[in-house]
């Protein structure tokens, strides 16, 4: 899987205690998904309390695998059953100091499969104002740019989604120029 950053408090402008060292993080993993419905547009999490938008996606559990990690945390977060598609986008690493967190992303892309459920958000979620939001790639590549998360992990969550909202783009730009090549 292709590893598209590495993040840490120093890439994000944040004041680091100089002892800080990665050693003795604690490693979590996790799987995202940028969802397709079947008018092209996004799925995106407005975290309306932290100032900021999120990809779905959460933690992957013991023993459950990426792929139905993201069915799972889109179902929750969406109320959505999606299928993936093969591609993966990427992965990216976050070096989280204040947690001494090692998180690893992967991110695939997925479309719903059916009708929008109701979602069946945590209480941190419901707590952070989590509200799903549809719109297109350009715009949700806009606004997520545009916002300004006032939490430390919203920082991070930030600039992970937003990499992985513009390698979807570069890949789907890719992709058409090489299907108007072959025409």
């Amino acid at each position: 899987m292709r590893l598209l950053a590495e993040i840490d408090d120093h890439s994000l402008g944040l004041s680091v205690a100089p002892h800080a060292s990665p050693e003795g993080y604690v490693e979590r993993r996790a799987a995202r998904a940028v969802i397709f419905n079947r008018h092209g547009e996004i799925a995106l999490l407005n975290a309306r309390n932290g100032g900021y938008h999120k990809l779905p996606g959460g933690g992957i559990e013991a023993g459950e695998s990426r792929e139905n990690a993201v069915v799972r945390e889109a179902m929750e977060e969406t109320g959505c059953l999606v299928s993936l598609r093969p591609q993966v986008v990427g992965e990216i690493v976050e070096w989280r100091a204040r947690f001494r967190q090692k998180q690893v992303s992967c991110c695939g892309i997925a479309d719903v499969g059916g009708d929008i459920g109701q979602t069946a958000l945590e209480q941190d979620e419901i707590a952070a104002g989590l509200a799903l939001e549809w719109m297109t790639l350009d715009k949700a590549i806009a606004i997520m740019a545009a916002d300004s998360p006032d939490e430390y992990a919203g920082k991070f969550i930030r600039e992970r989604d937003l990499i992985f909202l513009k390698e979807v783009r570069r890949i789907n730009v890719s992709a058409s120029a090489n299907e108007d090549a072959h025409d």
